[in-house]
C-alpha cells in the first residue's frame, strides 16, 4: 500500500496524542492513590491505552518504512 508523507505526519500525530492521554491517565491514577481511592478500573483502562499506543507506534513505524522506500 502506498503511504505518503501526510500519512506519516498523521501517524506521528496520533502517537503523540496517545502518549499524552497515557500520561494523563497515569497522573490520574497517582492522584487517586494519594486520595485513597481504588484504582483497579483505572489501571485496566491504562493497560488498554498502553496497548493502543503500541499499536499506533507499530503502525507509524510501518508507514515510516514504506515512505522511505518511495
Amino acid at each position: 500500500m502506498p503511504w505518503s508523507n501526510a500519512d506519516l505526519s498523521k501517524a506521528e500525530e496520533n502517537v503523540e496524542r496517545a502518549r499524552a492521554i497515557v500520561a494523563q491517565q497515569r497522573r490520574l491514577i497517582a492522584e487517586m492513590r494519594r486520595n485513597g481511592r481504588r484504582t483497579v478500573a483505572a489501571e485496566a483502562t491504562l493497560r488498554t491505552m498502553e496497548q493502543t499506543l503500541r499499536t499506533l507506534e507499530n503502525h507509524r513505524d510501518t508507514v515510516k518504512q514504506h515512505t522511505k522506500r518511495e
